[in-house]
């Protein structure tokens, strides 16, 4: 059944309170908190492209899966230092601040040989990704209609995700860590013209509702933010071998990476289902539906060895997966709505891909990298129960 709001636009009778909350929501000011969260996609999304260009360039999948993980993993400190610091100091100087070390650690990750400073390189560039990204997150979980703004975020990621893939697609054997990297280095920096816009605080008002909203109490937020934990690394595990599961299965390079970037599209029509859907037939529905669909994508994938089966589950997977993320991070929205968790929750996505990540080059050197996506499918099952016990138990203290 769909929940129904009072307006969060209407919320506060004051005439200032307005003001401060229609300029948080105008259009060009959300519009730039979604730019800012573009690197933070690179990072995961396109995660298989640049997992494949490490390889290209000589390095093991578990190096390269070390590497992955290693840039997820400073993004996950980032954001959770951000959290503590988007409340209190200018979020236009935290993403400037973010980019500025995003741009050092890629450009460092060009020059630099040895595996070890290329790994610290990378764990420098996602610590700025991961300010840009929580600071990001922070700033649209605050806005009137959480669940449109992320279906929107998620549109937007995945078609700048979308060019990044078809530029080193175009590329193709060429394109090895070094071009992949400078590439995501350029299209990174490209953010700094929506820096002007952000809203240089977040407005007195609780996401969707006024500051005086109800709370779900402490556990309904916690067991949601453990779910997106769980989510995020069943995501982090599987989504960055896709390509060299595809591989290992026999099917061609080119058809592999033709499949990844195709799949894009398929991205964009979840997060504009997403934005159009809201939350008209309630959150739970949708959170299952995906979990649901994600999981079944992994089995699929883990058991594909056909083209057709293989291209079938990489679309569903990048469906389903920008299909969820509204909803888990407006349900995290709506359950702490004095906003305790909803910069944590920009944390909560790196860390659990940082802890896929590491998963993932556990098991792949064990040999059978398909075994991966098998290996996936249990935390994913384990999110949709949290989940739906975070909200049946959210409804119960509302």
């Amino acid at each position: 059944m769909a929940t129904t709001h009072p307006d969060p636009l209407e919320a506060d009778s004051t005439a200032a309170g307005r003001d401060e909350i229609f300029r948080y929501n105008r259009p060009q000011a959300i519009a730039a908190m979604i730019a800012v969260t573009n690197p933070g996609a690179f990072t995961m999304i396109a995660a298989p492209l640049l997992l494949s260009a490490f390889v290209r360039g000589g390095m093991t999948a578990a190096q390269a899966s070390t590497l992955c993980a290693s840039e997820l993993a400073g993004m996950t400190i980032a954001s959770l230092t951000a959290a503590l610091l988007v409340a209190r100091f200018d979020r236009r100087l935290l993403i400037s601040a973010g980019l500025g070390l995003a741009l050092i650690g890629h450009v460092l990750s060009t020059l630099l040989a040895p595996f070890a400073l290329v790994l610290i390189a990378r764990a420098v560039a996602g610590f700025g990704i991961g300010v840009m990204f929580t600071t990001g997150v922070a700033g649209l979980a605050g806005v009137a209609y959480p669940e449109r703004a992320f279906g929107f975020s998620m549109t937007t990621n995945q078609v700048a995700t979308l060019i990044l893939m078809t530029v080193v697609t175009r590329l193709k054997a060429q394109a090895g860590p070094v071009e992949t990297v400078t590439i995501i280095a350029v299209l990174s920096a490209m953010m700094v013209v929506a820096i002007p816009f952000i809203p240089r605080r977040a407005p007195s008002m609780a996401p969707g509702g006024s500051s005086h909203a109800p709370s779900a109490g402490f556990l309904p937020p916690l067991l949601a933010s453990i779910g997106l934990l769980a989510f995020s690394t069943a995501i982090g595990a599987v989504w960055p071998q896709v390509g060299q599961i595809g591989l290992h299965r026999g099917i061609a390079a080119s058809l592999v990476d033709g499949t990844i970037a195709l799949a894009g599209v398929g991205a964009i029509l979840g997060g504009l289902a997403a934005a159009a859907i809201g939350v008209r037939f309630g959150r739970l529905p949708i959170l299952l539906i995906s979990t649901v669909g994600l999981a079944a994508a992994m089995l699929f994938l883990h058991s594909a060895f056909a083209a057709a089966g293989y291209r079938t589950a990489v679309l569903a997977f990048l469906f389903f997966w920008p299909l969820a993320i509204p909803y888990l991070l407006g349900t995290l929205a709506v359950l702490d709505p004095a906003g305790r968790l909803a910069a944590l929750s920009g944390a909560m996505i790196p860390c659990g891909m940082s802890l896929g990540g590491a998963l993932a080059a556990f098991i792949v050197a064990g040999g059978d990298v398909s075994m991966v996506a098998l290996g996936g499918a249990v935390p994913m099952i384990a999110a949709g129960l949290l989940l739906a016990l975070a909200l049946a138990s959210g409804r119960r203290a509302l």
